[in-house]
């Protein structure tokens, strides 16, 4: 009988100097692993967290969000507004390359295009010029889609290829960018008024009519091109409100 007593109390000191080795070598961090003590050692230690839930996925976040555009649009396709988003970052770049602000009025909000108007002001007095050429986008992917009292806001994030740099004037010397065709990715961010819809003949790959005079107005297009009607909110109008190199600025 001594001899099983002293056994257990050898075993339970034992088991509470390993304990304190451990909180030791830790010197104070809570998280604990399997691997640091066996299982009876767990059982006997107060109910606390082993892990925290597991985080959710990009991919399962975008769907859930692009779920939640379409429970107020029923008509939204994700691969019908990536199409539109590409075909307008390739109007963008071409309006870049061409440092012609207003020709972006057409699929821009009036800040981008007014931000765009005081860059070419800059680069123009600093006796720059902008060079863009070859422009082709390799990928486009949603990255985030974000709903409020006053619009829907969905970021892309576009992969291409191309050459893009500012040069100046008189030297030819590129002073940012490179005049070397390269691999970039840039996240833009579009834009349109709370409540929107996308219209059935949308939806359809139909043509979007004028709702003043009903012409057939381009997916995209901020103005009817016959009579000038602002077609912002009529359905279909994303526009290119920001471009960054991060989905988060």
């Amino acid at each position: 009988m001594g001899g099983d007593s002293s056994d257990f109390f050898g075993a339970g000191l034992r088991f509470i100097g390993a304990v304190l080795d451990l909180l030791t070598q830790r010197q104070g961090t809570t998280i604990w692993t399997s691997e640091d003590l066996s299982t009876e050692s767990m059982a006997m230690m107060p109910d606390m967290p082993v892990s925290a839930p597991a985080p959710v996925s990009i991919q399962q976040r975008v769907h859930d969000e692009v779920a939640a555009i379409q429970q107020i649009d029923p008509d939204f396709n994700e691969l019908q507004f990536l199409a539109q988003a590409t075909a307008t970052y390739q109007s963008y770049a071409a309006a870049e390359a061409a440092m012609d602000p207003d020709a972006m009025t057409a699929f821009a909000t009036p800040e981008f295009v007014a931000g765009f108007h005081d860059c070419v002001g800059k680069w123009k007095a600093a006796g720059l010029r902008r060079v863009v050429h070859d422009v082709k986008t390799t990928g486009s992917a949603v990255i985030r889609v974000t709903l409020d009292g006053l619009r829907q806001a969905i970021v892309v994030r576009f992969i291409s290829t191309g050459v893009r740099f500012t040069q100046d004037v008189d030297t030819g010397i590129a002073t940012d960018g490179s005049a070397q065709s390269e691999s970039f990715t840039e996240f833009a961010t579009f834009v349109r008024p709370a409540g929107t819809t996308t219209p059935k003949a949308a939806a359809a790959g139909g043509t979007i009519h004028c709702p003043s005079c009903g012409a057939p107005a381009a997916a995209g297009a901020a103005v009817c091109a016959f009579c000038g009607t602002s077609l912002t909110g009529t359905g279909s109008t994303w526009l290119l409100d920001k471009l960054s190199l991060s989905a988060y600025t």
